[in-house]
């Protein structure tokens, strides 16, 4: 894989936690269910942190990020 599912699904981790905390402010909880693009510039390290961008959406039930993966280097 070049991007392994697990490293993936666990990234998604940082926006759920995030939506968790947006859906307390409405009566449904959200989940991540789609992706718009993947840009891979280099291999995935093994240890990684995750950048979140939260952007702007048209309506409370979908939240849009943007989802950086970014080695312990910052790279």
């Amino acid at each position: 894989y070049v991007l392994h599912p697990a490293l993936l699904d666990s990234s998604f981790q940082s926006c759920i936690g995030y939506s968790d905390f947006i859906s307390k402010l409405q009566s449904q909880p959200l989940l991540p269910f789609a992706l718009e693009k993947i840009l891979i510039h280099s291999p995935i390290p093994s240890e990684f942190y995750v950048q979140l961008q939260r952007r702007q959406s048209n309506s409370l039930d979908i939240q849009i990020f943007d989802m950086d993966i970014i080695s312990t280097s910052g790279e």
